[in-house]
């Protein structure tokens, strides 16, 4: 293997902290700028290695994408490089929902755009998040990188190998 999957390991309990973290921050990024849709990025990386030198060129160049896709509407930007992966917070004036669209069409452009995480994110009048969903928009479900069936599906029956997984990744960075 290549160095991409070549970094700090993450545990179990790092990754729940992480994920409890990045929900304060939307929800302390949203309280503050209410009028704003937020586009929360992260990236699914299989395994303990979360994050690594060229994962985190290859978020670099997606948060590139991502801004320039929904130029002049992007605010505030908010980015973090943690060793549980990259995070991106993108506070936007527009609609969410057309801005999901966009989203996703980013997302399925390209296989290496699927390891993304490029989530819609509001706070409702009660304070709480809430996501935009491709089911929200009677999108199609995304796919899972191997064998294009229903990437939830395969992920919670565990299907797949992490070690099947992370070749694929390879594959992917390597043809892109």
């Amino acid at each position: 293997m290549s160095n991409l999957f070549s970094g700090k390991p993450v545990s179990l309990i790092e990754m729940l902290d992480a994920r409890e973290k990045r929900s304060y921050k939307q929800k302390d990024l949203l309280c503050k700028y209410p009028n704003l849709v937020m586009v929360s990025m992260t990236m699914n990386i299989p395994g303990e290695i979360k994050n690594s030198e060229q994962l985190s060129d290859i978020f670099d160049s997606m948060l590139g994408r991502v801004k320039e896709l929904l130029v002049p509407d992007v605010i505030v930007v908010n980015d973090a490089n943690i060793k549980t992966g990259r995070e991106a917070f993108l506070l936007i004036n527009g609609d969410a929902k057309d801005i999901k669209r966009e989203l996703v069409k980013l997302e399925e452009e390209s296989p290496l755009n699927r390891l993304f995480d490029l989530d819609v994110v509001l706070i409702d009048e009660d304070g709480l998040i809430y996501q935009v969903s491709r089911d929200d928009l009677k999108l199609p479900k995304r796919l899972c990188l191997i064998c294009g069936k229903n990437a939830k599906e395969c992920s919670r029956s565990r299907k797949h190998s992490v070690k099947e997984l992370q070749e694929e990744i390879e594959r992917l960075v390597i043809n892109e």
